[in-house]
Order: structure tokens, then C-alpha cells, then sequence
């Protein structure tokens, strides 16, 4: 999986929420959340309260 792909996606510095970001990459909310998750890991970027992320 190309875990760069989802990161343009990440432009809202206030964070946007997972079901927004899959609607926009056309891709089920678990494949969404399992790539930010990931993307989180490597610092990439950022969670917040309910599920919103933006990029670090």
C-alpha cells in the first residue's frame, strides 16, 4: 500500500476526519484509518480527538 498516496489528502492543519478523507480517496474507512494509522507511526502525521489527523 502506498501510504504517500493518502497524505495529500491531510491539508486541513485543524485536522480532517477519517470518513472525510476516504470519501475523498474513494477507499472503505478501515483501509483510510489502517493508512493513517501507519502514516502516524512514521511521524507523518498527527491524530487528534475524534479521529481527525493533519499532517505534521
Amino acid at each position: 500500500m502506498g501510504l504517500n498516496r493518502y497524505s495529500h489528502h491531510l491539508h486541513n492543519p485543524d485536522g480532517s476526519y477519517v470518513d472525510e478523507i476516504a470519501l475523498t480517496c474513494r477507499i472503505p474507512v478501515s483501509e483510510a484509518l489502517s493508512a493513517l494509522t501507519m502514516l502516524e507511526l512514521k511521524g507523518l502525521v498527527r491524530q487528534f480527538s475524534g479521529k481527525r489527523f493533519a499532517p505534521k
